[in-house]
Formats: structure tokens, C-alpha cells, sequence
């Protein structure tokens, strides 16, 4: 937090404690200047815990990294990662885990900078991975690692069925031109291109139902949640830049989230949450 942030924070916070503490203070003990001494222990012992707590928060984002490197490989060398950005990653890292309220958040923000050792990206990236890290609650990760582990079997099939759709295309184009009274195809060219019609057109109902096959494991994970709480959690998601849906403006989008695609920032973010710690 900025200075001019947390001066502001402050001053809010005084007001607020200014009103509500005297007045709590006063049906207990009439007396205003007592009531005052209770407003200002409550605020000196507030800042106390606050302090406290983030840094038993840091002192775990740094010891847990510590031996995450060491499980990893004892004589491991930052050799790889530009210092200066590492430096700007860690000081980024350390305020993030002041503000993280789970341990599995500051996890996440170790599991980054670990990532960012082993597998230096741009500058940019990681940024944003740290900033997902915690930004991102538990189940919101659930539902984002379903997404990236399935849409590694997806793509594959999406380029294959492109490929196909595409072939068939252009041999109903040919079809058109080759069936026309004033065509000189001859009977063996007409049924060696029916013949391709046939097998492109089988060839696309099987990758769409491993498509579909695929896209199911989705849906059903997705039903495990209350559905307007996914749709708030995946709303999120989609505006953070990790998903998209590819058909959204076309005519036959239906904008179903399990025909989501993920971007390269969510699966270089999960790669990195994923990165085993033994070498």
C-alpha cells in the first residue's frame, strides 16, 4: 500500500473508531475521558495485531520458499532470472502475502516465484501471476485447473476438426461444380470425391464427440457448485483475462463456460502453480 494510501486508510479508520469505540466505551463506563483512553488502546492494539499478523504472513512466504528451493536443489543458482526484475518480484511477492488471508494464497505466491527461478517468462506475466495468486480464491483455482488440464486434450482436437471442416468444405464446393449438366467429371473422379464427402464427414462426427466427451468433464465439474455462485466465480475469471469464449458474437455462440477457451496467461499461470519441487 502506498503511503499516501495508507495515511488516507488511517485517517478513515480514526473516524470511524472515533464514533462507534467512545460510544461502546460509554455504556459501560460513563466517564468520556476513560472512554477516550479505550478508543485509543483499541487502535494502538489493533495496528499491534495487524503488524503482527503480516509479518508472520511474509515470514511464511519467505521460510516455506526457502525450503521449497532447497527441496528442489541445495545448490540451486538465481543465475537464470534477471536480478533486478527477481528483486521487483519478491518485493511484489512480500507485499501481496501481507494482504493474502489463506495460507494456500501465500503458497501460490512461492509456487510463482519458484516458477519464475526454474522457468524464467516475461516480466509481465509473472507480474500478473503474482498478483492472481492472490487475487484468486481456492475454488476459483479448482475450477481454472479443470479448465487448463482439459483444454491441453481440447486444442489438439479443435485444430484436427478445423482441418476437417475445412476439407469438407471444399469438396462440397467441388461437388457443386462437378455435378452440373455441363460437367466433364468422370464417373470414377464423382465417386472418388463422394467417397472423401463420406469419410470427412464420419472423420468430424467422431472428433466432435471426443470434443464433447472432453468438454463433459467440464460441465460436470462446473454442476458441483450452486449456479449462481460458479457464475459469480467464473465471471470473475473471464474478467481477469484467463478465459474467453471464441464464438461471441457469431450466431451459434451459446456462451456455455465449459466451451470456454483458456488463454496463455491462465495456463502459464497453472503451469507455474504445478511446477514439481524435486528436481
Amino acid at each position: 500500500m502506498k503511503k499516501d494510501e495508507l495515511h488516507t486508510w488511517v485517517q478513515s479508520f480514526k473516524m470511524l473508531s472515533a464514533i462507534i469505540i467512545p460510544s461502546m466505551a460509554a455504556s459501560f463506563v460513563p466517564d468520556p475521558v476513560f472512554g477516550a483512553g479505550v478508543s485509543n488502546f483499541f487502535l494502538q492494539a489493533f495496528f499491534q495485531v495487524q503488524g503482527d499478523i503480516k509479518l508472520q504472513r511474509v515470514d511464511s512466504l519467505l521460510k516455506g520458499f526457502e525450503r521449497m528451493l532447497q527441496t528442489y536443489n541445495p545448490n540451486i543458482k538465481l543465475d537464470a532470472s534477471n536480478p533486478h526484475e527477481l528483486r521487483d518480484h519478491f518485493e511484489t511477492a512480500i507485499i501481496n502475502a501481507a494482504k493474502a488471508n489463506s495460507e494456500s494464497k501465500i503458497d501460490r505466491l512461492r509456487r510463482v516465484l519458484f516458477g519464475q527461478i526454474v522457468d524464467p517468462q516475461p516480466y509481465d506475466y509473472t507480474s500478473r501471476y503474482l498478483d492472481l495468486a492472490v487475487r484468486l480464491n481456492d475454488d476459483q483455482i479448482r475450477i481454472l485447473l479443470v479448465f487448463t488440464e482439459t483444454e491441453y486434450e481440447l486444442e489438439p482436437i479443435r485444430q484436427e476438426l478445423f482441418k476437417t471442416e475445412k476439407l469438407h468444405s471444399d469438396i462440397l464446393a467441388m461437388e457443386s461444380k462437378i455435378s452440373g449438366p455441363n460437367s466433364k467429371a468422370s464417373k470414377k473422379q464423382v465417386e472418388l470425391l463422394l467417397s472423401g464427402k463420406q469419410k470427412s464427414l464420419k472423420k468430424m462426427e467422431q472428433q466432435k464427440k471426443l470434443y464433447n466427451t472432453i468438454t463433459n468433464k467440464r460441465y460436470r465439474f462446473n454442476a458441483t457448485f450452486e449456479k449462481e455462485h460458479f457464475r459469480f466465480l467464473f465471471n470473475d475469471i473471464r474478467a481477469l483475462g484467463l478465459v474467453y469464449n471464441a464464438g461471441e458474437g457469431t450466431f451459434s455462440s451459446t456462451g456455455e463456460p465449459a466451451n470456454f477457451q483458456c488463454t496463455s496467461l491462465a495456463l502459464g499461470f497453472m503451469k507455474f502453480l504445478q511446477y514439481p519441487l524435486k528436481a
